[in-house]
């Protein structure tokens, strides 16, 4: 690439990039050891079960992103760079149907798994403003006794960049990563420990094959915000639901996942699925 040429700048919180780091191998232990701080489970172990492990829906985008398995353990990780209120609903309806694969007919019964979700959002929690992390598990209120089957994990990574960087702790100066928005303020960060990423997203920056795949996301999601600001979402708020079910056949057309266009035309993701 010839010097002159502008840099192009690569998020940490893109979808392509988050499933690309933790496959690569250099970089794999740098997520890791992000999770084992922040949630307490170590992945060095485990094996990707099916990257991109299709959530049972017959479109073929509408997929979680990186679920990892050791034995009977599963840990669900997604990123969410735009907030969406069928994000969450998406994502743990997966982890529902995955702790429920123990069982079979009647009263026969294998051994239920333990299915953890840890999930990246690029937002606040609407309630709850400056939590960096939440932690859910199912549990009775009077004895405080837990059912540790499954556990959620919601980190907001915008909390960790308000904070100043030369004063965090390793681990949250690898999460203030995730809000960098620039070249210039990649370059800023001189860490070594953060170095191995910053280096990593220069080398993504000039692969070609990756830039399709990390534009083909960026342009899907403007044109989704552009749809539900302008004429699409018009039809929807005054169409019937003939017409609602003709605008999510349009967006089935362009690839947009299924929970998108629930989002934009209000059907349900049954509905959709049937079209």
């Amino acid at each position: 690439m010839s010097s002159n040429k502008k840099l192009k700048f690569i998020s940490l919180i893109s979808d392509t990039t988050f499933k690309y780091l933790f496959k690569n191998p250099e970089t794999k232990k740098w997520l890791i050891d992000i999770v084992l701080n922040k949630c307490g489970i170590d992945l060095t172990n485990y094996k990707i079960y099916d990257n991109e492990d299709n959530t049972g829906s017959l479109v073929k985008d509408y997929k979680m992103d990186l679920v990892f398995n050791k034995d009977n353990d599963y840990v669900i990780i997604e990123c969410n760079r735009f907030p969406s209120k069928f994000s969450n609903i998406k994502a743990r309806q997966y982890l529902y149907r995955k702790a429920s694969f123990g069982f079979d007919k009647g009263d026969n019964y294998l051994n239920p798994p333990r299915v953890k979700l840890i999930m990246f959002n690029n937002y606040q929690n609407d309630k709850i403003k400056n939590a960096n992390i939440l932690n859910y598990t199912l549990n009775d209120k009077t004895y405080n006794l837990t059912l540790d089957d499954i556990e959620i994990f919601e980190i907001y990574l915008p909390n960790y960049h308000k904070m100043c960087y030369d004063n965090l702790e390793v681990i949250d100066k690898r999460l203030w990563l995730f809000g960098i928005k620039t070249i210039n303020e990649a370059k800023s960060v001189i860490d070594t420990d953060n170095q191995i990423i910053i280096k990593e997203l220069e080398r993504l920056a000039m692969n070609n094959k990756f830039i399709d795949e990390y534009d083909y996301e960026n342009v899907q999601k403007k044109l989704l915000n552009s749809l539900k600001i302008e004429g699409y979402q018009d039809g929807v708020n005054d169409g019937s639901k003939k017409e609602k079910q003709e605008i999510a056949k349009r967006l089935l057309s362009k690839n947009f996942t299924i929970e998108e266009i629930s989002d934009i035309t209000e059907l349900s993701i049954s509905e959709i699925e049937t079209l």
